[in-house]
């Protein structure tokens, strides 16, 4: 995943990945700061499954269908509190950018 976003030199400055605690197990972030992207906040377990997308505003968010697949909302309060970023690029555009 890291290989993609630095492949991207346009984007990659406005993504990074984090990780947090969800119901006990640590999960992974793909995250960016990139106003007008309109993307989703997919959140992987540790075998890389995606297992949801944050949902910021709303605890009644439904889940959405990404390709073949539907994820469920992952409520950002939920996770919000032992979020940190693992990983983010050199050339990082994010300001102020999430600790």
């Amino acid at each position: 995943m890291i290989n993609s976003i630095k492949a991207d030199t346009l984007m990659s400055p406005y993504f990074y990945i984090s990780t947090a605690q969800f119901m006990g197990n640590t999960v992974f972030i793909l995250e960016d700061c990139c106003a007008l992207c309109n993307t989703v906040h997919l959140v992987y377990n540790c075998s890389g499954k995606k297992i949801g997308y944050v949902s910021y505003y709303s605890l009644d968010a439904k889940p959405i269908k990404l390709g073949t697949e539907t994820v469920a909302p992952i409520y950002y309060g939920l996770i919000s509190a032992t979020e940190t970023i693992l990983w983010k690029p050199d050339t990082f555009r994010c300001t102020p950018y999430p600790q």
